[in-house]
């Protein structure tokens, strides 16, 4: 076990200041499954996401028990969105696209962006494509803040019982560093490894400190059966350099075709072809609530 306080965790990438003349960064919310909604970040408003609609920096997603949404970026990351999880979409800009950019072709980034995550709780799994050197990306946790650049991974953050918590970072493509802001520089998480445990708030964390160890394989079956569908969901995503002009300082709000109607997949054969361990990771309370309401000690007869 180790432990880790409240900071940040850093995926290895340095991080900039936004650029000015970005645009507005698009993410297509694809694949959505169950009940999954975006909060509007500066007046707090909910809206229920559709297949196809179109988000930008400013949001925050939620999942509920069986749910999940896949986003495209238009800069060639992806996530998936587990259940029961909260993603902000703190910041996202990028250079003015060239030209039309079909996602599921993007093997190398089309033009330099600025991301940033914020993943309150929860679990995601990401599929990056390689990133320019003028780009960044970062995802911040409870933990601390992450920055990645073409690899694939999965996060992981929950809250256990009492005030233990849960944290993981597993790596299977590339090289992820997770920084602890100590002078020793952090630690690389690479390819088929993983680093995480359980953790303590008020605890100084020592990255360096951690033991790594083989990816789980649950981690491993995760990560191997959500980016072929990831792969598969962007093929069918396009960009096109007018739909990303904002007007400087203001943010667009959601985009949704009229047309497009929901597909609601969230019965329960559907969501388990997205995750075959769904019955693990889509528990509506959580652990010490469950743990509350266990088995009670049986009320004595009457009369004895």
């Amino acid at each position: 076990m180790w432990r880790i306080a409240g900071l940040f965790l850093s995926l290895a990438v340095a991080v900039v200041a936004a650029e000015p003349g970005r645009d507005f960064g698009q993410v297509v919310a694809a694949r959505v499954i169950g009940e999954v909604t975006a909060i509007d970040n500066e007046d707090g408003s909910e809206t229920p996401l559709h297949n196809r609609d179109v988000l930008y920096e400013g949001y925050t997603v939620v999942t509920q028990a069986q749910a999940s949404v896949i986003l495209i970026f238009s800069n060639g990351s992806n996530v998936r969105v587990m259940p029961n999880t909260r993603l902000a979409l703190e910041v996202f800009r990028q250079d003015p696209l060239a030209e039309d950019v079909e996602a599921g072709g993007l093997v190398a980034e089309p033009s330099a962006s600025e991301t940033k995550l914020n993943l309150a709780y929860g679990e995601m799994v990401g599929d990056v494509c390689k990133l320019r050197t003028s780009t960044s990306y970062s995802i911040k946790t409870p933990v601390g803040s992450a920055g990645i650049r073409g690899t694939q991974f999965r996060l992981l953050h929950r809250e256990r019982e009492g005030s233990q918590q849960q944290f993981t970072l597993s790596t299977h493509e590339g090289i992820v560093h997770l920084d602890d802001d100590s002078a020793r520089g952090g630690v690389d998480v690479s390819a088929g490894k993983e680093l995480g445990g359980r953790f303590r708030a008020g605890v100084q964390p020592r990255f360096f400190r951690a033991q790594l160890r083989g990816i789980s394989p649950r981690a491993k079956k995760l990560i191997e059966h959500t980016t072929p569908i990831i792969h598969e969901t962007a093929r069918h995503v396009r960009f096109r350099p007018a739909e990303r002009k904002g007007a400087p300082g203001q943010r667009p709000k959601i985009r949704r075709d009229p047309a497009q109607q929901r597909e609601k997949e969230n019965d329960l054969k559907e969501f388990s072809k997205d995750d075959p361990d769904w019955n693990r990771t889509t528990a509506t309370k959580s652990p010490p609530e469950r743990a509350n309401r266990g088995n009670p000690e049986p009320k004595p007869k009457k009369g004895k």
